[in-house]
């Protein structure tokens, strides 16, 4: 039984982040949560053209991280689930975000407000290859001590499946939630006259 136990309260001694394979750093939350955020906004800090889709978006440093790297020039595209920027303290959050050129789309995931997008995950490309990241890292402004886990590695087949999902997810939330958005139109990117088959 010792060798299920991997992390934190859950026994173990695993320093964080541990090797799950080559290449790819597992974070087990809550105890590498401090370590998982950090990688996490070095990501956003060192990437040019990234996508980012979140549940939340609000705590540590990430708004920040994201208005920073956009206004560097570096192409950033957030999609939120919608129950992150209808809290009012957190619309400021998406203000700043667009301000500094950030493209933010906010949906529901697929089912026109019957479900939430509850997925992690970063795409991000670097001169050396893509950053991926899948998992949460504690992005809302009160994550509680949930048992989570958090991937990072390198896979140009995972970025491009991500970005493409992205894209969908986008095209969806401008033809379906139109009302949710806070930018006037769907970001350059987001061709709504492509049709669904």
């Amino acid at each position: 039984m010792d060798r299920l136990r991997i992390a934190g309260k859950f026994g173990g001694d695993r320093p964080p982040p541990f090797q799950i394979a080559p290449g790819v750093a597992c974070y087990v939350l809550p105890r590498d949560e401090d370590e998982a955020r950090t990688a996490f906004l070095d990501a956003i800090r060192a990437a040019g053209e990234t996508w980012i889709v979140a549940h939340a978006f609000a705590a540590g440093g990430m708004v920040e991280a994201v208005s920073e790297a956009a206004a560097r020039g570096g192409p950033f595209h957030v999609y939120l689930d919608h129950s992150q920027p209808v809290s009012s303290a957190e619309l400021p959050d998406v203000g700043a975000m667009l301000a500094a050129g950030v493209d933010v789309t906010i949906g529901t995931a697929t089912r026109s407000g019957f479900s939430i997008t509850h997925t992690k995950g970063l795409a991000a490309d670097l001169p050396d290859g893509p950053i991926c990241w899948q998992g949460s890292v504690g992005l809302s402004a009160t994550p509680g001590r949930h048992l989570n886990a958090a991937l990072r590695f390198s896979s140009p087949e995972w970025r491009d499946h991500f970005v493409e999902q992205f894209g969908t997810l986008c095209r969806l939330a401008w033809e379906e939630d139109r009302h949710l958005q806070a930018m006037p139109q769907p970001p350059a990117s987001v061709d709504l006259r492509v049709r669904r088959s």
